[in-house]
């Protein structure tokens, strides 16, 4: 396998295709990213090629992520088993958006079905500068557990948390939804290699997205 940084060639995507023809590679998996990006001015017509993630807006191929609705309510049921509350949500970061709104959906819907009054506003970073407002949030809806993608970052905080996108190559001790990165990838190749076993090449009429588990990291 070999690994090719987009940004080495992002002014002349020409001369990594002929990279790639010269090494005669006929698969190409876009790894993820953490902003919406496009690719311009590249062959597509002659690799089989796929995305991992939601990040790649152009062109439009095949992708597979983790399943970030699954895992939201995997989590609030989860929370909701041991006993809380008052579960609230805390976004600090882009991957909300990024993800097209799923884990948010997932949360205001499991929110809707339970029996859990009140139902807590969200809390969602507008700045870098977060933490101040977020302790204000919790001061006052006072959650019994915050469901967050940065659970490291609210431990300053002295608030509980579990992560909804903790990465399987993170070493911290959070708990919350892994997102089984490894699978992700075994799922991107699989991709590829039916791709080349049926000689599709380019970018498709219809994308197919897969969709992967995540991992439960519960104690």
């Amino acid at each position: 396998m070999s690994v090719f940084e987009l940004h080495e060639y992002e002014r002349d995507f020409k001369r990594l295709n002929e990279v790639l023809q010269a090494r005669n590679i006929q698969g190409i998996i876009v790894g993820p990213s953490t902003h919406h990006y496009r690719i311009e001015g590249f062959d597509w017509s002659k690799y089989a090629a796929a995305a991992i993630g939601y990040a790649l807006d152009d062109p439009l191929l095949h992708r597979v992520s983790e399943d970030h609705y699954k895992g939201m309510k995997q989590l609030f049921e989860h929370c909701l088993h041991k006993g809380y509350r008052r579960i609230g949500l805390g976004i600090v970061r882009t991957h909300n958006d990024e993800r097209y709104q799923r884990w948010l959906a997932a949360y205001l819907l499991e929110q809707h079905l339970s029996d859990l009054e009140p139902k807590l506003p969200i809390f969602q970073a507008q700045s870098d500068d977060w933490k101040e407002p977020a302790l204000a949030w919790a001061r006052e809806q006072k959650p019994n557990i915050v469901l967050t993608d940065d659970p490291d970052e609210w431990k300053d905080l002295n608030i509980p948390t579990m992560g909804f996108a903790i990465s399987d190559f993170d070493h911290s001790d959070s708990q919350g939804i892994i997102e089984n990165n490894r699978e992700i990838g075994i799922g991107a190749a699989d991709v590829i290699v039916g791709l080349l076993y049926r000689n599709e090449r380019g970018a498709p009429h219809c994308r197919r997205t897969v969709l992967v588990d995540p991992e439960e990291g519960f104690v």
